[in-house]
């Protein structure tokens, strides 16, 4: 999700500089690796700010330093960047500023729903599964509910949607305001 490209952005209009410096920094004690961090934050602030020059493909080069290589499968990448971020997540799940604070972002809806669904399998709390009420209203258009059930539509939940207890949720806009949804 990229936040440039949201209608909310124009809130975050002129604090592009507050993002100027890393929690992170902070915590570094080592003086090589506040050196590093304060690397990689410039070049973040730089990518965000679209100073990056692009290559003949049009993309941006990341820094060598900052690829991971020796996953042979997505899914390899997806279990790493977890356990990275997150460590044991049963530990700090009661501990709201430490999973606000430690994020995984994507670039697709698949990733982020498949990390998503790899992070609630790592949940050790009481799953509840809700589900969408689908109907077709048109006369022309007969459609089962189990067809209408399969489909994902950019902007709108899943059919299925699974939340366990404690879990951290985001609520990204109001479906509707009047009915408190």
């Amino acid at each position: 999700m990229s936040i440039k490209k949201s209608h909310l952005w124009t809130y975050f209009e002129g604090v592009e500089n507050q993002f100027s410096f890393t929690m992170k920094l902070e915590q570094v004690t080592n003086m090589q690796e506040h050196q590093e961090l304060e690397k990689y934050q410039t070049f973040l602030l730089n990518l965000g700010k679209e100073n990056l020059p692009a290559n003949d493909d049009g993309n941006i080069n990341l820094p060598k330093e900052l690829i991971e290589t020796g996953f042979e499968v997505e899914d390899k990448k997806q279990d790493a960047a977890i356990e990275y971020v997150y460590g044991d997540i049963n530990e700090h799940v009661n501990d709201t500023n430490y999973i606000m604070s430690n994020v995984i972002i994507c670039s697709h809806n698949r990733s982020v729903k498949k990390i998503n669904k790899k992070i609630v399998d790592l949940l050790e709390s009481l799953e509840y599964t809700s589900y969408s009420s689908d109907s077709a209203k048109d006369d022309y258009l007969e459609m089962s509910e189990e067809v209408l059930n399969t489909f994902e539509v950019s902007g709108l939940p899943s059919h299925e949607l699974q939340l366990e207890e404690n879990m951290p949720v985001q609520l990204m806009r109001n479906m509707s305001r009047k009915k408190a949804l």
